[in-house]
């Protein structure tokens, strides 16, 4: 019964939505098309995100953004918990798959602007209002967003889109595979520039991370293997990696963290399956 509810709510919302999309495809076509321009210019919704420290506020272009993005810190506690207890003033933060940035945010207005927080996201959309939320939220003091890849190598590769819009996920480089190692069909195949984060930290003027949040749904252990330099450096202090469940890595993952000195934390039942490394000290 409650099976039979819930796939009558999801045709009616579906059926609703598709009703709207036409209502506003037709009215394009009725006004002028310099009136339809200026009202899209202008159509600039926002939404405040569920963060109850700080008012942060999301551009919302997409439905993705308000069903899901909206309420980032609701569907991933223990990411907010991370961050409020180990972020200092004057760390580095790199937030890896920040999408549209709403951990970036949090972060930024935690440390009252003290942090620097380089945000990786290479689909373009979500990389369009990475940088919109930045603005509106005055953020550019101490979000960098960086608009590429972090992998096993510096190249030129193929990403795959699983969704176009601003706020999605589940995308894939190098190979169309998700992060339960299945082929899917991209929505769109796109080349993008990646870098091995020891190559990134070495060429550009970019410190050693102090944090590091990881979160790009299948490639983990390629970012890992990329930065084997930067693990060995003694200021990196915690990562935050998100594995899913059936992720084929997940025993490479927390291998490869144990050979360089990080120990996994207590699992927490909330939110998502993050993994969550502290370095260990000489005294533990």
């Amino acid at each position: 019964m409650t099976t039979t509810v819930s796939r009558l709510k999801r045709r009616m919302k579906e059926s609703l939505r598709a009703a709207i999309a036409g209502g506003a495809r037709l009215f394009v076509k009725i006004v002028p098309f310099r009136v339809a321009v200026i009202l899209k210019e202008h159509l600039d919704l926002t939404e405040k995100l569920d963060y109850d420290k700080h008012d942060i506020f999301l551009s919302i272009h997409s439905s993705i953004e308000h069903a899901i993005r909206v309420h980032s810190c609701k569907r991933e506690p223990e990411t907010i918990d991370w961050l409020e207890c180990s972020l200092r003033g004057g760390d580095v933060l790199f937030d890896i798959g920040a999408n549209v940035g709403a951990y970036s945010l949090v972060a930024a207005k935690f440390s009252r602007g003290e942090a620097r927080i380089y945000a990786f996201e290479p689909a373009f959309s979500s990389f369009a209002a990475l940088c919109r939320n930045i603005a509106i939220n005055h953020c550019d003091g101490c979000i960098v967003p960086l608009n590429l890849v972090l992998s096993d190598e510096t190249s030129i590769g193929a990403f795959h889109y699983s969704d176009t819009r601003s706020g999605s996920s589940l995308h894939s480089y190098g190979i169309n595979r998700n992060c339960k190692g299945q082929l899917f069909t991209p929505a769109m195949k796109q080349p993008v520039l990646s870098y091995r984060l020891d190559d990134l930290v070495r060429i550009f003027p970019i410190p050693v991370p102090n944090l590091m949040k990881i979160d790009v749904d299948g490639i983990e252990l390629a970012i890992l293997q990329g930065a084997v330099q930067t693990f060995k450096d003694q200021r990196l202090r915690g990562v935050l990696v998100e594995i899913e469940p059936e992720s084929m890595h997940r025993g490479e993952i927390c291998d490869f963290m144990a050979l360089h000195g990080f120990r996994l934390l207590p699992a927490s039942k909330q939110g998502v399956a993050n993994a969550i490394f502290s370095r260990q000290t000489h005294d533990a």
